[in-house]
């Protein structure tokens, strides 16, 4: 049963007293709810790749000189016309922008985005492992406490 009872640390749970498990169902808890944050995160940026790369599929010689509208913000759009429709300018990252063919974008945004994808499924696997871990703590918490509070073995 101890090796049942073994988080991935390597601590004994079996051997906690009540407010250790508490303590520890705690944290678990949080990292959770961190690591779910951080798979929000992975998925919203996956989506805006996948935007990035379907707009490229506009762009086209028939709509050159065309009229546009240019994203200064997420909510803030301004007139312009396409000038250039074989090169486009990609945000890589921390302010810097690369000049490549629609081609080239379109396969950048697409490994970028199976990339995201590929580190959100190992997160994704992370949290069902600390979420399994803490409904462990918790029935062994559970456990604990009926024990205390029928007189038997406590901590």
């Amino acid at each position: 049963m101890a090796t049942t009872n073994q988080n991935q640390d390597g601590i004994d749970i079996s051997q906690l007293g009540i407010q250790q498990l508490q303590q520890l169902k705690k944290q678990l808890d949080a990292e959770v709810q961190q690591l779910a944050q951080n798979y929000s995160s992975f998925k919203l940026a996956q989506n805006r790749l996948n935007e990035s790369g379907s707009s490229l599929e506009a762009i086209s010689t028939d709509n050159a000189n065309g009229e546009i509208l240019v994203p200064l913000t997420q909510s803030l759009y301004v007139p312009g016309k396409l000038a250039n429709v074989d090169t486009v300018l990609v945000d890589v990252g921390t302010g810097y922008y690369f000049e490549k063919t629609v081609k080239q974008a379109t396969e950048f945004f697409s490994s970028k985005a199976k990339l995201i994808q590929d580190n959100a499924d190992a997160l994704e696997k992370i949290i069902r492992q600390k979420r399994q871990q803490a409904q462990t703590v918790l029935q062994v918490l559970q456990q604990r406490v009926q024990e205390a509070t029928q007189g038997g073995p406590s901590q």
